[in-house]
């Protein structure tokens, strides 16, 4: 008997990098009637399986009213029972910033969009329920590029003039205390140097918490602070990074859009985007409709 074909694809760059790689895959799928095999997350190595980060089962059931009743992800565990065409010829990152580049150019969001079903659907495997509980995020989160890679990143990056694409922390927390939403308890996820920074913080009579287990994939390390992050009462990114971008959407999609930005004119400012935008002032400016 012949066995049923998946298809096998390569995703690229960092977590929301790959997120807007399976927005794209999803989107494709659904239109040419494909199922895919259970993609490999990771960074800098590919060595964990979505379904390793995410419950599998949920994001099928979901997706299945649009998918003619069929799971759209098929996990690495039934792999045997199909044949696995290795096609990378779909250009998932292309395919996903012409999308984006036609919201953008319209300010508007589709609520049918693939972006917004998939993400409405990303729920953390539950095998880390258990961290989730351990934090009460009734507090403001910061979500800071300050790894080496944004760093060098940084260096070559041309923004406008008014747009600050490297802070010092220093500088953000003085903006913070000047801002409306100041106060002591917050949560933040950085990538690198936690210790540092809470340190930095508590000597500052801040309150602060942090999660990053080493025992866990760097990537996994990263879709739990996207959820943390999620929950909290206020968050504060940076509109040229697609983490924080993806957080503000989801925040929104959750029903909180106390979602701001540090990287406009030194102070923090209210996204008014829903996280569409990487252009600071169109981040706080433009009212994007879903």
């Amino acid at each position: 008997m012949n066995k049923s074909k998946i298809l096998k694809v390569d995703f690229v760059g960092g977590l929301c990098n790959k997120l807007f790689d399976l927005f794209a895959i999803c989107d494709i799928a659904i239109k040419n009637k494909i199922q895919i095999a259970d993609p490999l997350f990771g960074w800098p190595k590919k060595d964990v399986y979505f379904s390793e980060i995410y419950d599998l089962d949920f994001f099928n059931n979901e997706m299945r009213k649009l998918n003619n009743d069929k799971n759209i992800i098929i996990s690495k565990d039934d792999f045997s029972n199909y044949e696995i065409i290795d096609n990378n010829q779909y250009k998932l990152g292309e395919y996903s910033q012409n999308i984006l580049r036609n919201q953008r150019e319209k300010y508007n969001m589709n609520k049918e969009c693939m972006n917004i079903i998939v993400l409405k659907y990303l729920k953390l495997n539950s095998k880390y329920d258990y961290i989730l509980d351990k934090y009460n995020m009734e507090k403001t989160a910061f979500h800071i590029r300050i790894e080496n890679d944004w760093r060098q990143y940084a260096t070559y990056k041309k923004v406008p003039k008014n747009e600050t694409l490297l802070i010092d922390v220093r500088k953000l927390f003085r903006m913070f205390r000047k801002s409306d939403i100041d106060e002591n308890n917050i949560f933040f996820t950085i990538g690198m140097a936690h210790e540092k920074l809470s340190s930095f913080l508590k000597s500052n009579n801040f309150s602060p918490e942090y999660f990053f287990d080493k025992n866990y994939k760097y990537e996994v390390n990263a879709a739990i602070n996207f959820e943390l992050c999620c929950r909290a009462k206020n968050f504060i990114g940076i509109s040229r990074s697609t983490f924080s971008n993806l957080v503000t959407l989801k925040r929104y999609l959750l029903g909180n859009d106390k979602s701001y930005i540090y990287n406009y004119k030194d102070s923090i400012y209210k996204r008014e985007d829903k996280g569409l935008h990487c252009e600071a002032e169109k981040s706080i400016k433009n009212v994007d409709i879903i």
